[in-house]
Order: structure tokens, then sequence, then C-alpha cells
């Protein structure tokens, strides 16, 4: 969805409405799917019964309460060499307290952590090795932190682990006051 919207239900509205009334491949072998089943004059009644079913994700008058952006996330160095400590800083506009979990992380596609070998991914003596080898692959954190936001900004540094595999990393700040959150990130190079 580009827009934000203001309530649960006008982002669910919005949802329906675009599922039933897309026109694009999907849409078209769903509703050629349908013609098995019922004649092409019954269709769009069906189509609009399901803009107003009942679903369950609560109150649809709920506001929606997107994290804010956080402001001038400041990196040093950039590039990062492995074994290294890196400075990070910013500033948040919308609260002037919380707490602030950084996390470094690798991108999706890489596994920075050693994975067991796997004989016969058949045989039930493995399922442990392999739900291990998954928790593995999964995690993309090498470093994390976690510090106070003082009036409105936030300072500290972040150890690159000296066996970090090289490449694009992302430092990806949450912080969270209680009451509302705010997100931002950095890519930086680790060499």
């Amino acid at each position: 969805m580009q827009e934000r919207t203001e309530t649960c239900g006008e982002a669910v509205r919005k949802m329906k409405w675009r599922a039933m009334y897309n026109d694009d491949e999907f849409r078209n072998l769903i509703d050629s799917l349908a013609e098995i089943h019922m004649p092409v004059s019954e269709m769009e009644d069906v189509i609009l019964s399901h803009m107003y079913t009942y679903n369950l994700l609560g109150d649809p008058a709920v506001r929606m309460m997107f994290p804010h952006p956080i402001k001038d996330i400041d990196l040093s160095p950039d590039p990062a060499f492995r074994g290294s400590e890196i400075s990070f800083s910013g500033t948040v506009g919308e609260f002037q307290e919380g707490t602030v979990y950084a996390t470094l992380e690798v991108e999706r596609i890489v596994i920075p952590w050693k994975l067991e070998p796997v004989s016969n991914p058949n045989d039930p003596a493995s399922y442990k090795t392999i739900q291990a080898n998954h928790t593995k692959a999964v995690n993309k954190v090498i470093a994390s932190k976690e510090v106070q936001l003082s009036d409105g900004s936030f300072s500290d540094k972040i150890q690159v682990p000296p066996d970090a595999p090289t490449g694009i990393y992302y430092l990806k700040i949450f912080v969270d006051n209680g009451a509302i959150d705010a997100i931002g990130h950095r890519q930086l190079l680790v060499q």
C-alpha cells in the first residue's frame, strides 16, 4: 500500500478493494477458476459481498500507529573494518526519552554463522541439526547495543566482530518510549 491510512478499518477496506478489482494476471486467474463454480453474471455480486464480510482484525476504528523516522543517523567510520568499533548517533524529533535498540546486521542473502553439515535430511535424527541451522541462517544480527535516548538524541559505539564477513551491513535503530516508536537505518561497508 503506497499511502498510509488513518485507521485499521480503512486499511482493510482498501486492501479488499484492491484484491477484488485489481486487473492483473493473478486476479484474472482467480476469476477464471471461479467460473468453474458459478456463472460470470453472479461473480460481481459475490465479489462485492467479500467487501463487506466480517474480519477478525479487531476494532476497525483503531488508529494506525506508524513509527516516526529517526533523523540524521551518523556513522563513523564508513567504511568500517572487521574488529573495529563503529560510532553511531542520531536524533528523534517526536519524543525526548526512551530506549534505543541498535543492531548491526548483514544483508538478507548472507549467512554469517557456520552451519553444521546434514548427511540425510530425511532422517529424524537430523531434525535438531536442521532446526539449529535454520535458526542460525535467519539470524542476521552480528552485534547489538541498547542505549538510552536523552533529550531526543542518542550516541554510542558498536563492535564489529573480528571474524565478521566483509560486505554490506545495515545499522538498524529502533527507539521506544512506551507509547510511540521511531525507526531508521543506515547502510555501511565492512572491509
